[in-house]
């Protein structure tokens, strides 16, 4: 057992007691058993803790922690709540998981042997299902992960060509450990760090074509919701500006990440301050798609001149 690398299951729950039991016991019947399962409560009104302690009563491996109030609420804030209460722990590899979800029985298992066969891997991906009823999982899906050989991990993830959820990796810890999720977005937060994580150095990884995360959609969902619609756009806004400014700060924008903004600020919010901005870095970085960007500018100074004429009173 002592030879056995030691994982933490950061667990992120609040007010889904009904659906948790699913989420524990598949994490229970993991053929790795090197795991210890942190529940992080956010302060339910359920009978979160009840559920969560039967399990720990059978299976000292779970435990149940309630949010300190340090932190915001939200998924975010319990993130790094369980970051904070494992950071100085010996670990080898962090999973984070919902309370809503279902872990293929040999997830931990698979990847865990992957992060021990490289030293240097960052993170081993898997594949993915969605499912709405638990007798929906199967066990003996593939799938595959890949991206335009063009792009670096960043910039695939910036424009959206990749795309993963914090639950899918098993992280090695020594890399995870440095997460810090924005506890300012409800929507959009994973995306953001990971977008900043991978644009600053490119992480070496694997991926395996097993389907090993299953990913419950059901009306409760915060990214299935309809009502948070105008959050989720807010948000999403909110996040782009945060990349962009990061990139900025740090000098790492390249000129795919420019073209990107160059469409977001002319196109759907516009921004004539951050535009000078890009088109000064274009300059520098791309010719080519700088006179791409002088183009782009005068066309929609004619037609903004055309519409506004047309809709004169």
């Amino acid at each position: 057992m002592s030879d056995i690398p030691r994982t933490y299951i950061l667990l992120a729950t609040c007010n889904r007691a009904r659906l948790l039991e699913e989420t524990l016991e598949s994490i229970r019947k993991q053929t790795y058993t090197g795991w210890e399962c942190k529940v992080i409560d956010d302060h339910s009104e359920d009978n979160t803790r009840e559920v969560v302690d039967k399990f720990a009563a059978k299976d000292s491996r779970f435990s149940y922690h309630l949010k300190s109030n340090e932190y915001k609420k939200g998924l975010s804030g319990s993130r790094n709540f369980g970051l904070d209460l494992v950071r100085r722990k010996k670990a080898d590899f962090i999973q984070f998981f919902d309370d809503d979800d279902i872990m293929h029985p040999e997830k931990l298992e698979l990847q865990a042997n992957k992060l021990q066969e490289d030293p240097e891997l960052a993170f081993c991906l898997c594949g993915v299902r969605s499912f709405n009823k638990r007798e929906d999982v199967l066990w003996d899906l593939r799938s595959t992960f890949n991206y335009p050989a063009k792009l670096d991990l960043g910039e695939a993830f910036l424009l959206g060509e990749v795309q993963f959820v914090a639950q899918n990796p098993l992280f090695r810890f020594n890399y995870a450990s440095a997460f810090k999720f924005d506890e300012d977005l409800d929507y959009a937060e994973e995306w953001a760090l990971f977008v900043c994580m991978f644009m600053q150095k490119t992480p070496k990884y694997d991926s395996l074509n097993r389907v090993l995360f299953y990913r419950r959609k059901h009306s409760g969902a915060v990214t299935e919701s309809d009502s948070a619609e105008t959050v989720r756009k807010a948000d999403l806004l909110a996040a782009k500006l945060k990349i962009f400014s990061f990139l900025n700060q740090h000098h790492l924008h390249t000129s795919i990440s420019l073209v990107y903004f160059f469409r977001l600020f002319l196109l759907y919010q516009y921004d004539s301050k951050n535009l000078r901005l890009v088109g000064q870095k274009l300059k520098k970085l791309d010719r080519k798609a700088y006179l791409k960007f002088k183009t782009g500018i005068y066309l929609h100074k004619i037609f903004r001149k055309l519409i506004l004429g047309l809709f004169r009173y």
